[in-house]
């Protein structure tokens, strides 16, 4: 476990060392002065693309002889999901296209270690030796365009680790072409989250604690620090940890802290200090929740700006447990939630939800004193 460091208020302390990497597309610049032409200045002032929750790391899980019961399975491909995104336009000017948009995928790093085993068709992607192109067409500016464009399979004597980069490309006749880079990792972490019991009989105006914790059931460590995301609803958090961010200066009800890793395959951790909440003082339910991400493959939703408040005490750490047990369940390759930890001030017990559905997801439930029904997961909605 590293030793958690101090870090500036300016500095991407919450995306350690990514420089924004959620989204690591870079528009291709121009080289050389002659060259920024009237094609260049087009760009500059027409709509732009980018690519949006980009996964940093692609995972391909091995089949395995037996799985543990909430493990994925193993023998399924793994998909890629690419979420294409085109800014608004400028007051006063209608929306113009983004013509012809392809996408280009070049899989000749990693073609001695997975295969592709099913492209969509419907969006034009087409396979040229060891290379995918798709094509979405044109793209009307302020829209977008989210698609899984294929899913691969690790090859049967493919070594477990990491298995090279998949360069992604996009182009566009009237706007900047966009790079992204994503690692192919042969193995998969299976994150897991502690699920806490509900609390009834709590009064409003007072106190409560609680302790994310969450684990790895995967064979593939995850070699990276990580972010724990508090969000509390009708309740105040304590502003109170010098590595969490906090969305308020004085009624802060969402927190993103950053923890030291790594989360190796087969541990599991909680925090060495409780996230304390204050209920409203009208409030007579609520609830509490957290999800943990890789620090290099959070949500943009998730993340909270440099400038956010920080606590001023002291730094949030881990400490290991047993995550053996049946209170911690999977949630997926790339984060880990806790079903919201419901309160209520009436002595009559809420049900917390169990795991329902695809593995990638842990249950999540809306509690209430006297009924408990299934909470739809969080829907992503296009940008405007």
């Amino acid at each position: 476990m590293r030793r958690p460091c101090a870090t500036t208020a300016g500095a991407a302390a919450l995306v350690v060392a990514l420089s924004g990497a959620v989204t690591s597309c870079d528009a291709e610049r121009s080289q050389g002065t002659e060259k920024q032409s009237s094609a260049a200045a087009k760009h500059s002032q027409g709509p732009q693309l980018a690519l949006t929750h980009m996964v940093n790391t692609y995972y391909l899980p091995r089949p395995t002889a037996s799985d543990a019961g909430d493990r994925p399975t193993d023998s399924r491909p793994s998909e890629y999901k690419l979420r294409l995104t085109t800014s608004k336009p400028p007051p006063g000017r209608d929306p113009q296209r983004v013509e012809d948009v392809k996408v280009t995928f070049d899989l000749s790093a990693v073609k001695d270690s997975a295969t592709l085993h099913w492209v969509n068709k419907g969006y034009g992607c087409t396979r040229s030796a060891d290379s995918l192109t798709c094509a979405p067409g044109d793209i009307k500016e302020g829209e977008g365009a989210e698609f899984t464009p294929f899913a691969m399979k690790p090859r049967p004597d493919a070594a477990k680790g990491p298995a090279g980069p998949v360069n992604i490309t996009v182009t566009s006749t009237s706007a900047p072409t966009v790079r992204h880079t994503t690692q192919l990792v042969i193995g998969a972490p299976v994150l897991t989250a502690r699920q806490e019991e509900s609390r009834t009989e709590v009064k409003p105006g007072s106190e409560l604690r609680l302790k994310p914790a969450f684990g790895n059931r995967g064979d593939t460590d995850i070699d990276d620090d990580l972010l724990v995301v508090v969000t509390a609803d009708r309740a105040t958090l304590r502003k109170k940890y010098r590595n969490c961010r906090y969305d308020k200066a004085a009624v802060p009800t969402k927190a993103v802290c950053a923890v030291p890793g790594p989360l190796p395959a087969g541990a599991a951790y909680e925090t060495d200090g409780p996230v304390r909440a204050v209920t409203d003082k009208t409030a007579r339910r609520g609830r509490i929740s957290y999800t943990v991400y890789r620090a290099h493959d959070p949500q943009d939703a998730e993340l909270l700006p440099g400038s956010a408040p920080r606590g001023t005490g002291p730094l949030l750490g881990l400490r290991r447990v047993d995550g053996s047990g049946s209170t911690f369940t999977t949630t997926g390759h790339w984060k880990a939630e806790m079903a919201p930890e419901g309160w209520s001030s009436s002595p009559r017990r809420s049900m917390i939800g169990k795991p329902r559905g695809s593995p990638s997801r842990a249950g999540w439930a809306r509690w209430s004193t006297s009924r408990c029904s299934p909470r739809t997961p969080p829907t992503r909605v296009p940008p405007g």
